[in-house]
């Protein structure tokens, strides 16, 4: 009987120090939206000189830059724009990719990729192409700015 009455209070006890107090706590949460691009490379100065006889558009091409790009979005698109316009008769292109097309770059935003889908896309190829017509002035060395931006479509 000892027994027992000792293992009911023993039971009692653990009951109760397990028991003891009780507190909830809510938290919020969210996933905001990450849409990162970066780019790497530095190209050489575009310097165009004779035309060939068969095309009298004279060219330069660079593909020393890189993009990388990290998206919890689908549906995302690459757009370019110089941050000031061109002499007369001169162009710069770009792409993006080793799928993708030149686009004429101007100071208002060219779409260069679309269709980006959430992920991480690593050493993206990018080329500039500069062209200048016959009609193009000679000149010193300028520089301009591209603008790169991933927004939703």
């Amino acid at each position: 009987m000892k027994k027992l009455f000792f293992l009911i209070i023993g039971l009692l006890l653990v009951s109760y120090a397990f028991s003891g107090n009780v507190a909830n706590q809510n938290v919020s949460l969210s996933v905001e939206k990450i849409s990162k691009l970066s780019l790497s490379g530095r190209p050489t100065p575009f310097t165009v000189v004779e035309p060939s006889s068969l095309n009298p558009i004279r060219s330069k091409v660079d593909s020393s830059t890189t993009m990388n790009i990290t998206t919890n979005v689908d549906g995302q698109k690459i757009t370019a724009q110089l941050n000031n316009g061109l002499p007369d008769h001169c162009f710069i292109y770009c792409k993006v990719g080793i799928d993708g097309k030149y686009h004429r770059l101007s100071m208002n935003p060219t779409i260069l990729k679309e269709n980006i889908n959430r992920g991480i896309k690593l050493n993206l190829p990018v080329a500039f192409k500069f062209e200048a017509e016959l009609g193009a002035e000679v000149g010193p060395e300028q520089s301009r700015e591209i603008h790169f931006t991933l927004i939703s479509m």
